[in-house]
């Protein structure tokens, strides 16, 4: 053995991993990003409100409950929609297990599952009418911002209304 073999190795810097940091970097750049352009006034708030206002709107919303409701009513919606959409795809399922007649009668609805999801969108409101559709565009507002509104100017509808394009009617 030689003398240099006897010496211990030196072990070069290494720095420390970060591997489980690295994927955070693009989506914290996008908020931070995000929230500069809002702070600078690049961006309106009434376009896409600031990241923080946002987290500060979910907190009230937690804080009184009403995020709680939201998510439980939400949860239940689709609970009964999963329910009832099982429940008709599971007896289509065992009809067309169990009968070459139902096989038969109900193969042209298997070209219906090659229709993708937003193609429906005009189908849905031929079937139930404009009036649905935006219903559920109005939904998913910002109901918070539209309760602060409603106080600045109690004259443009009730409380109930939840969607501005009710309000200005």
């Amino acid at each position: 053995m030689s003398l240099i073999e006897s010496l211990p190795r030196v072990r070069s810097l290494r720095l420390p991993r970060a591997d489980g940091l690295v994927q955070w970097i693009v989506p914290l750049a996008i908020i931070l990003i995000w929230q500069a352009a809002c702070v600078a006034g690049f961006v309106p708030a009434r376009v896409l409100p600031a990241p923080s206002d946002v987290a500060l709107a979910g907190w009230k919303l937690l804080l009184s409950g009403e995020l709680a409701r939201n998510i439980w009513v939400s949860f239940w919606r689709a609970s009964v929609g999963f329910v009832i959409g099982g429940g008709i795809g599971f007896a289509f399922g065992l009809a067309n297990g169990l009968s070459q007649l139902s096989n038969k009668l109900t193969d042209t609805m298997q070209m219906v599952r090659n229709i993708p999801h937003l193609a429906l969108i005009p189908l849905v409101i031929l079937w139930f009418g404009p009036a649905y559709s935006r219903g559920a565009v109005c939904r998913h507002r910002r109901p918070q911002r539209l309760r602060q509104e409603h106080v600045a100017a109690p004259d443009r509808g009730t409380r109930n209304h939840r969607c501005r394009h009710h309000q200005l009617r």
